[in-house]
């Protein structure tokens, strides 16, 4: 089956991102059919470190296990120096979102915080 999931967008803007996680989240389904487990949560990160640099959150999600592929979403847009943030499973029923800050001054990237929506599919 040949699956299209449309270009990137330019921008990493809240809406584009939510269009571009819905045609990966169709296409998972109808490939592969992998069960899914959803959240949503309020964080709020600070800045890293330094630059570049990471910043990190834990968010409890049971039923989630190493191995298993993490997609994020949130409700702002990616802030200049900033890639869109990212997850993975760190450990059984923990998954880590993380930004990660390749350029500028180290900066929060979320003000003060924003609503991300995590999508775990298992494997």
């Amino acid at each position: 089956m040949k699956t299209s999931l449309g270009r990137a967008p330019d921008q990493y803007s809240a809406s584009a991102w939510q269009r571009t996680l819905a045609n990966i989240e169709e296409s998972f389904g109808r490939v592969f059919n992998w069960p899914k487990l959803s959240t949503s949560s309020a964080l709020n990160f600070a800045a890293p470190a330094a630059v570049p640099g990471v910043t990190d959150q834990n968010v409890t999600m049971t039923g989630a296990e190493l191995g298993d592929t993490v997609q994020v979403g949130c409700s702002i847009t990616a802030p200049a120096g900033f890639m869109p943030p990212i997850g993975f499973v760190a450990s059984a029923n923990t998954v880590t979102v993380r930004w990660l800050q390749v350029s500028g001054v180290a900066a929060d990237p979320d003000g003060a915080g924003a609503t991300y929506r995590i999508d775990c599919w298992r494997h």
